[in-house]
């Protein structure tokens, strides 16, 4: 399962979409912060990502904790934040946050509204966090692919997917090899953003 962000600001920053946060900025480098829940970590990485496919610069402001960030951001201490769809939601419909865009490839069902960044001009942009299930190496191939085929049926049971969709996430399921092969994609992309940024974990 794939874990997309969508990025919140307070509503006392003078913007009201992903373009306009850009424009503002570029013309305030460094003035505009964002919260994270602590180096390294994926709202750190996913705000990071596209500051560098942007060329904007932007103050980030590591929290202990994506509790503590939010709350921050709720108290305009910082301007933005990559948040979790249900953390954000209800913030969100509240007025108390502004919605941008979400950083994964398609919209989320929980904000239909809300465009991704890519959406919003930043090509082929697409940032997520994902949830996978792992073994052994080792592991006998007939096993592996036993559980393969049984998680990927639990995948599509009607209860399961309500839960997936209830929790900002996005099912993935397919082959071992699919997995292998996004692990592999994913981890050339953080890993230039990390060796980009000089960013170094808590």
């Amino acid at each position: 399962m794939t874990v997309p962000a969508v990025v919140v600001v307070h509503p006392a920053l003078p913007v009201s979409t992903l373009a306009e946060l850009i424009v503002h900025a570029k013309t305030r480098p460094g003035e505009v912060n964002y919260g994270s829940a602590g180096n390294g970590s994926f709202p750190h990485l996913a705000v990071e990502k596209l500051a560098q496919e942007t060329g904007i610069r932007m103050t980030h402001v590591p929290f202990r904790g994506f509790g503590p960030a939010l709350i921050g951001l709720l108290r305009n201490d910082v301007n933005l934040l990559a948040s979790d769809v249900p953390g954000a939601l209800e913030h969100v419909r509240a007025g108390k946050l502004r919605a941008l865009a979400v950083t994964g490839s398609a919209r989320m069902p929980m904000l239909p509204d809300v465009p991704t960044i890519a959406e919003e001009g930043v090509a082929k942009y697409d940032g997520v966090g994902f949830l996978g299930i792992m073994v052994r190496s080792g592991t006998p191939r007939d096993v592996i692919e036993s559980l393969n085929r049984e998680i990927n049926g639990a995948l599509k049971a009607s209860e399961i997917a309500g839960h997936i969709a209830n929790n900002g996430l996005v099912a993935g399921g397919g082959t071992p090899a699919d997995f292998a092969a996004f692990l592999d994609r994913d981890k050339a992309v953080w890993t230039k953003v990390i060796a980009t940024g000089g960013i170094k974990g808590e």
